[in-house]
């Protein structure tokens, strides 16, 4: 979730029954949030979010009952608008995702974990699957091979890819329609995936 400024997680957690971690921002902009099912378990000390709203990031155990050794990471982002600072942003979510692995990972309690990442990443990639009617700026580029980068040392996929679509743009003014919010998953993950579906202005 994002823009969870707007809400509050424990009326949510409640109606959904369902558990609800927030990372708030100002109670006018940011925020972020992960919903998780109240039959997953939440690993002890796996919670890290920041004070701006920017990023939370957690495991979980229990999504798969045939791996059970197996933990799930779920990271939600919401970068910053401006492009010097997302290089910062990124460096530091790409920190804290080797962090809580290599935590994982020294309690020899878990196998590999599978990692899902979501959110706003505010800048769009080079293509015509990511922008239609609008140029990219150099910034954006020096960014997108950041994040490509860091998504392939993941190896992490696109789930885009599994889109039946023929756009899954995500944000639109004045004719000029952009993909600013995507989801990277691992290979494990992304094989189960059997559509994936864009649905934007639910609320307006």
């Amino acid at each position: 979730l994002q823009e969870t400024h707007l809400f509050d997680e424990n009326f949510l957690s409640q109606t959904l029954d369902c558990q609800v971690i927030a990372a708030h921002g100002t109670s006018q902009s940011r925020g972020v949030a992960v919903v998780i099912s109240s039959e997953l378990t939440i690993l002890p000390n796996s919670i890290c979010k920041d004070n701006e709203g920017r990023f939370i990031i957690l495991a979980v155990s229990g999504y798969n009952p045939s791996k059970p050794r197996s933990p799930l990471i779920v990271l939600n982002i919401y970068a910053p608008n401006d492009h010097n600072a997302s290089k910062i942003f990124f460096e530091k979510v790409a920190e804290e995702i080797d962090n809580l692995s290599f935590e994982l990972a020294a309690t020899e309690l878990y196998d590999q974990p599978e990692l899902v990442i979501g959110g706003d990443f505010n800048f769009v990639g080079p293509g015509n699957e990511n922008s239609l009617n609008r140029i990219i700026h150099p910034s954006e580029r020096t960014l997108d091979v950041q994040v490509n980068s860091m998504i392939q040392s993941l190896e992490l996929r696109d789930s885009v890819v599994k889109s039946k679509s023929k756009n899954n743009f995500t944000w639109e003014r004045q004719g000029t329609f952009t993909r600013l919010d995507r989801i990277y998953c691992s290979q494990n993950l992304h094989n189960l995936i059997n559509n994936y579906q864009t649905t934007w202005r639910f609320i307006k």
